[in-house]
């Protein structure tokens, strides 16, 4: 252990780091028996610093977090979050797989240390990102820690930060090689960043969420995308108030036994469709140990609540005033009171126009349209042609990335062939562009 702890400390430089990698790695044995007894969290914490000696303590927390015994959690996470904090990007850049399984380990520990340990994880864990994806080309791109941290932050309902995140962070590239993502990363962020949309009400981006795991390029059924889609299916409703239809790129092995295994959402979203409150009330509560099983209970009873809101918004079609009671028979509501508070949240959340005389009892429905001459709708449309701009520059972008591809152009000369003078010359405009990119 002396003569690693020597190269460590005298091999931590920009010019022999590489060198002290592979010492590193054919150390793992001997790091392994020194873990074995708990010693190495020790060793890091006396010995070594976190910063100048980066990959050397990585090694170690590696290595401590394959036997990692319950005693040794606590300490494991504190000296993780330590090294996260303080460790430099180029060396961790070394060896991103194992950071990344550090990463994980840690998150793995708070999830069953609970408490504040789940709450003090997340910062670490946006550092983790930053230092992952320090210098990096693409500072955008989808890392296997992405997903963790969502995690996280639904299990300590601190879905604002959650929120923060995804958009500090947006997810524009995917990189497998560079970042050792497996299909899982992929479909675990596009699912917590559904059920952060979820928790913060924000149902238009959480069926974008919900749509991009669903819609994953895969050659079979995961189990992440079955339960996307039971999402997907009670927040379309709550939404836009009709059942999904799945994109025509799904893939056939996903599309082909989605319905077979979400009945019981398929039975929900007909007695909604059908404008049935009753049934729909009913069907929830026969589902209901299915729905508690899959934690969909809320989202279910609020499907029901979203049938009687689109109800009450039909009636302005018919009437102009309307007594509280009428609308209660005509809705299927327990009675006035129960009218009245459903029509005062609506107003609030600014799904109808009314008023309520409460001498009456009556209420007046209002066909006012959104002035768009206001300052805030100013400012809407300025910050939707903003986000508009930025995506058509980044297509621009991928565009041409993909046209002076090498992997693109050689396909693109395999595929087509000479029959035509323009597709003889379309060729040789091929090659000479390859020749020029020195991939002759």
């Amino acid at each position: 252990m002396d003569a690693i702890l020597q190269q460590i400390h005298s091999l931590s430089t920009v010019e022999e780091i590489g060198r002290l990698q592979e010492n590193l790695k054919n150390a793992h044995e001997v790091l392994h028996d020194h873990a074995l007894n708990g010693g190495l969290l020790q060793i890091v914490a006396a010995t070594l610093d976190q910063t100048r000696h980066s990959l050397g303590v990585l090694h170690m927390l590696a290595a401590q977090s394959t036997v990692l015994a319950e005693a040794d959690m606590q300490p494991f996470f504190n000296q993780t979050r330590i090294f996260i904090a303080l460790c430099d990007p180029v060396q961790i850049q070394k060896d991103t797989k194992l950071f990344v399984d550090v990463c994980r380990k840690f998150t793995e520990v708070a999830t069953k240390l609970r408490g504040p340990c789940v709450m003090y994880a997340i910062k670490p864990l946006q550092r983790a990102v930053q230092k992952l994806l320090a210098d990096n080309e693409r500072p955008h791109t989808l890392t296997p820690i992405h997903a963790d941290l969502l995690q996280l932050c639904l299990l300590g309902g601190c879905y604002h930060i959650g929120e923060r995140f995804m958009d500090e962070f947006p997810v524009l590239y995917v990189s497998p090689k560079t970042m050792r993502l497996v299909a899982l990363d992929y479909l675990r962020y596009w699912y917590y960043t559904g059920m952060v949309c979820v928790g913060l009400k924000k149902m238009p981006r959480a069926i974008e969420s919900f749509l991009l795991a669903i819609t994953m390029p895969a050659t079979a059924l995961s189990t992440v995308a079955v339960e996307s889609y039971k999402k997907l299916l009670l927040v379309n409703l709550i939404e836009n108030g009709e059942l999904v239809t799945l994109p025509s790129y799904t893939c056939s092995v996903v599309s082909r036994h989605l319905k077979a295994l979400t009945k019981p959402y398929h039975d929900i979203a007909a007695k909604f469709a059908e404008n049935d409150l009753d049934g729909l009330r009913s069907k929830i509560e026969k589902s209901f140990t299915i729905l508690e099983g899959d934690k969909n209970v809320g989202l279910a009873r609020q499907v029901a609540s979203a049938l009687t809101y689109r109800q009450i918004q039909r009636l302005t079609f018919t009437y102009m005033t309307l007594s509280l009671e009428a609308m209660a028979t005509k809705v299927g509501l327990e009675g006035a009171d129960d009218a009245e508070r459903i029509l005062v949240a609506m107003i609030s959340e600014g799904k109808i126009c009314a008023c309520i005389d409460q001498t009456t009892r009556m209420v007046r429905f209002d066909d006012r349209e959104e002035d768009c001459s206001s300052v805030a709708m100013t400012q809407r449309l300025e910050e939707q042609m903003g986000k508009i701009v930025a995506m058509s520059r980044r297509v621009d972008d991928v565009d041409v990335a993909i046209s002076c591809s090498q992997a693109y152009l050689i396909k693109a000369t395999a595929n087509r062939g000479a029959s035509s003078g323009g597709e003889l010359a379309e060729n040789i405009a091929i090659q000479e562009s390859l020749q020029l990119q020195g991939f002759s």
